[in-house]
């Protein structure tokens, strides 16, 4: 399989799984701001953060594979 499409799935998967965090994340902060459930714990504002890092940091190895590939494509 092509790196980029392999790269690309392995971001997606991290980027799913921080919007996931995220979203249980804005919903414990809208009951606890709503009077009606606890603060979120630091725990899981702790995985919500490193969830969104390490999609982050697979996005930039896409970028920098896609750079790389265009700066290596001569210009007619």
């Amino acid at each position: 399989m092509n790196r980029f499409i392999v790269l690309f799935e392995r971001w997606a998967d991290a980027d799913h799984a921080a919007i996931r965090a995220e979203c249980r994340l804005g919903r414990l902060l809208d009951l606890y701001c709503e009077g009606v459930g606890a603060a979120p714990t630091l725990a899981a504002i702790a995985e919500a953060k490193e969830l969104r890092a390490v999609a982050n940091h697979r996005l930039r190895v896409l970028w920098r594979l896609a750079h790389e590939a265009r700066a290596s494509v001569p210009v007619l």
